[in-house]
């Protein structure tokens, strides 16, 4: 089947940063609004603030009705009426929404339906996902509310519809924020029921902005471990990430790098969970999946606390020497390159050759998501070296039908340091990136698919840390 390019779209809520664990194709689309408008529709934002304090709106209705414009074309509607906080107005208009949609309709299809909408919090936000199915690929555009039920935000985001998950038996879950690099993230730090301390886990992302479930389409991985070591007598701890929670904390931040994005919010919340009660502070061990997993020889060298650490699908090496394959990959599966697969192939190897060539540009220009100084940090970073210094147990788990992530990077580790004392290694031959099962040759429609990680990875995380 030819894969479809799902086009990712963020208007308001725009976040410059990390590089996609998913499949690697975004595309953002600029909008422009003239001075004049910009200006007359700041000066009406106060009587229509007004009017919206006035009238107490049902958000979940509003972003079903909102979407339901734009999805039907009615794109003056759309704009004129719902009320917009003063950003937004700033960078949108009826014919951006109009060329928003196009594009997206253009990939993926006519829209046929929409599916039940539901609300979630996200940065002191009001979220409403709102799952709608196009003839070619599903996505979920997410509205974002301000405290005056103004939108604030719109982002696509891969298609999820809204399940109901319960809590396995023998389990509690708290709600535990973590203050970390100036930000209040959410947590959940999973227990198992009766009281006690416990060796705790604390979950790292992949790259991009990411939920504490670390949900991909139809999957939370999160989840499942946090569930599943709580389940055998280990505590975890999952968050939200950063640029998840608050993307536009990110804007225009020319000097952020992996330690924005990941390290310094690990190793903070090593040190935070160190005196929370029901976690041993002597057992607290770090698990980084993909970006999180080549990120663990760093975080390493500054939890102090941490006992141990978990490499689980992480990269030995940068985004810009993986991304290319990545591509490469996915579009070969079905042994016919498109033409219009074939212009993204090129513009990734623009990407790439900009990379290669970084010195020779400004601190403003992006790289594959990212602001120079992000990428000149990935090239100067050297996994393998840096974890050489690790004298603490390492655990390192790998599918062999992971083609993110993939066997190149674990012989890496694996030449290095398997003859390591304190290294542990441990190969699926049927799991993917997610860890998660599936046969034949792998694929990102895999990820549309809901499943659990495997429970010999649960079984495996719990015997590394008892």
């Amino acid at each position: 089947m030819k894969k479809i390019l799902v086009v990712i779209m963020v208007i308001g809520l725009l976040m410059m940063g990390g590089c996609t664990n998913s499949t690697p194709n975004t595309q953002e689309v600029e909008v422009e609004t003239s001075k004049t408008e910009t200006e007359q529709e700041i000066k009406e934002e106060e009587s229509e603030e007004v009017k919206a304090e006035e009238t107490e709106i049902d958000i979940v209705e509003t972003a079903r009705d909102y979407i339901m414009d734009l999805v039907s074309g009615e794109y003056e509607s759309a704009y004129t009426s719902y009320t917009h906080d003063a950003t937004m107005k700033q960078q949108i208009n009826t014919s951006a929404y109009q060329s928003m949609m196009e594009s997206i309709i253009s990939t993926n299809g006519a829209f046929v339906e929409m599916n039940e909408v539901y609300a979630f919090e996200l940065g002191g936000l009001q979220g409403v996902a709102v799952p709608v199915k196009f003839e070619n690929e599903n996505v979920n555009f997410e509205v974002y509310f301000d405290s005056k039920n103004h939108i604030a935000g719109l982002q696509i985001k891969p298609y999820q519809v809204k399940t109901e998950s319960q809590l396995p038996e023998g389990i509690v879950e708290v709600e535990l924020e973590a203050t970390v690099n100036g930000l209040e993230l959410g947590g959940t730090l999973t227990l198992p029921d009766g009281g006690g301390s416990y060796p705790c886990v604390v979950l790292v992302h992949g790259s991009g902005p990411a939920d504490r479930d670390e949900t991909v389409l139809a999957n939370k991985p999160f989840r499942d471990i946090a569930w599943g070591l709580a389940q055998q007598g280990i505590a975890v701890y999952r968050y939200d990430k950063g640029s998840y929670a608050y993307p536009e904390a990110f804007i225009g931040k020319y000097d952020f790098t992996i330690y924005n994005e990941t390290i310094n919010d690990a190793v903070e919340i090593v040190n935070m969970l160190t005196s929370v009660e029901g976690v041993d502070a002597e057992e607290i061990y770090v698990l980084g999946h993909s970006l999180g997993g080549y990120a663990i020889p760093r975080i390493a060298q500054n939890a102090q606390n941490a006992k141990g650490f978990i490499i689980m699908a992480g990269s030995a090496r940068g985004v810009h020497e993986i991304i290319l394959g990545q591509y490469e990959y996915l579009f070969e599966l079905d042994g016919e390159i498109t033409g219009e697969e074939q212009t993204v192939l090129d513009a990734v190897e623009v990407e790439v050759a900009k990379v290669n060539n970084i010195d020779d540009y400004d601190k403003t220009e992006v790289f594959m998501g990212a602001y120079k100084a992000y990428m000149q940090d990935m090239i100067a970073y050297r996994p393998i070296e840096t974890a050489a210094s690790i004298v603490k147990p390492v655990l390192v788990l790998q599918g062999e039908r992971d083609y993110q992530v993939t066997m190149v990077d674990y012989n890496m580790w694996l030449d290095v340091f398997g003859g390591s004392g304190n290294w542990t290694f441990k190969l699926y031959p049927t799991l993917n990136h997610l860890m998660m099962a599936g046969e034949g040759v792998s694929s990102n429609e895999e990820y549309t698919i809901a499943s659990s990680v495997d429970q010999e990875v649960i079984d495996d995380i719990v015997s590394f840390i008892k």
